[in-house]
């Protein structure tokens, strides 16, 4: 998005007999790409696991690690992870450095609520999903990261111009 030859999504009225729709991504399209991107995140710690076991350093190697593959993505492939490429959804548009690292910390650590727990496994990620993210999405079109850094995420529908 950052070449001047790349449309950005709000460029796209009709382009090739095909008419563009920009639609705000719903909380099933926002939750997908982030689970594809945990997989990533513990795909690369698995060495981790094996060498030192399900200990705090693996978990928060899960972390760093999540956050490095935020940052790689932002920096050389062009702003979408690869879970956002599965579900095809977009960046409404092209958001700062700013606001990528502001999006990327509260996203790291929206994440890490898959690691650690209070009572049982899964009670942070499950009040984290429940009680912040999903309301979130139903009142503001985003997440809590995306809300506080500025940034959403969209899906782009073509449709043929009858």
């Amino acid at each position: 998005m950052r070449d001047k030859k790349i449309l950005h999504i709000e460029q796209l009225p009709q382009i090739d007999g095909m008419k563009y729709e920009v639609k705000t991504t719903n909380a099933l399209e926002k939750l997908l790409p982030s689970f594809f991107n945990a997989i990533i995140a513990f795909g690369l710690a698995t060495p981790i696991l094996i060498v030192f076991g399900p200990n705090l350093y693996w978990r928060l190697s899960v972390i760093l690690l999540f956050g490095l593959y935020e940052t790689f993505i932002f920096i050389f492939q062009k702003d979408r992870c690869f879970g956002m490429k599965i579900m095809d959804t977009y960046w409404r548009s092209h958001y700062t450095h700013r606001q990528h690292l502001l999006y990327n910390i509260f996203y790291t650590l929206s994440f890490a609520t898959v690691l650690f727990y209070i009572w049982f496994p899964l009670d942070l990620l499950i009040f984290n999903l429940l009680c912040i993210q999903l309301p979130m999405v139903l009142f503001t079109g985003t997440t809590l990261h995306g809300y506080l850094s500025g940034m959403h995420t969209v899906k782009v529908i073509q449709k043929p111009i009858a």
